[in-house]
């Protein structure tokens, strides 16, 4: 992904993810290589949901 998009994500406020192989230090992000990846979005999503 480039640079500018995931700057430009920064501006959702912690409120999307990208799922990458780079982690980006500004960003929760999931590997595409996690082997239950879906649980451990939709967990994360909870919390933010919870946190909102």
């Amino acid at each position: 992904m480039s640079p500018t998009f995931l700057e430009a994500l920064t501006r959702f406020d912690g409120t999307i993810c990208p799922i990458a192989d780079t982690p980006h230090p500004l960003l929760q992000t999931f590997s595409p290589h996690d082997s239950d990846l879906v649980q451990t979005v939709v967990n994360w999503l909870k919390r933010v949901h919870l946190e909102s």
